[in-house]
């Protein structure tokens, strides 16, 4: 049984608060005020994951509070609306996280639509077309971006030295970045958001 960690799950969800907690801090010179999150579907083990991660990351900073979470049922336009209603209740609201490329685009339409960017820290998952143009234009703060070509090429590689006999790692960790928009051009990060960019890299198992 081989597991891959970070991009997928809890490793993903505690980079978004980190980013986000580095976003209220530059912002306002501290860490501390309501956060929440948007999942796109409960009961689905990757996006729980990435949601633990979130929720366990945000509480190693004791003033940041988590006001709660919305299921969106993976639809983009729902996501936007869903945001819509978090900032109407919660209007001292500083930060949110989107779970998944439909919540990242809809939370940042909704953003982009309340000229919100540069108060509101929004942390998204992916880095679909959408999320990317929401990243430029500052509605998104951040992209977390897990990496899938490594995620094949070390099952891929891991599956055919377990045929060989080779004991395998219980874990391989297979990364993740946030990416800013002040270090979206950083080479590391050029084949996450632009496939046809990528170069492959060592990857570790533990």
């Amino acid at each position: 049984h081989l597991e891959f960690l970070n991009g997928v799950g809890v490793g993903g969800g505690n980079a978004a608060a980190k980013a986000m907690a580095q976003c209220i801090k530059e912002r306002t010179g501290k860490v501390a005020g309501k956060v929440a999150f948007i999942t796109a579907m409960a009961g689905h083990e990757s996006l729980d994951s990435r949601d633990k991660g979130f929720k366990d990351g945000v509480a190693a900073f004791p003033d940041l509070k988590l006001i709660g979470n919305r299921v969106a049922n993976n639809e983009e336009a729902e996501g936007t609306s869903l945001t819509a209603d978090m900032l109407t209740k919660d209007a001292d609201l500083v930060g949110i996280f989107a779970d998944n490329a439909q919540m990242g685009t809809g939370a940042g339409a909704s953003i982009s639509e309340k000229k919100l960017g540069g108060k509101l820290c929004l942390v998204a998952f992916d880095a679909d077309k959408g999320e990317v143009e929401h990243l430029n234009d500052g509605s998104i703060y951040a992209l977390i971006l897990q990496d899938p070509f490594m995620m094949g090429y070390a099952g891929v590689f891991n599956g055919y030295a377990a045929s060989k006999g080779v004991r395998l790692p219980k874990n391989v960790d297979t990364g993740v970045g946030a990416v800013t928009k002040a270090n979206m051009a950083d080479p590391k990060y050029a084949g996450l958001m632009d496939p046809s960019k990528y170069k492959t890299a060592p990857f570790t198992g533990n």
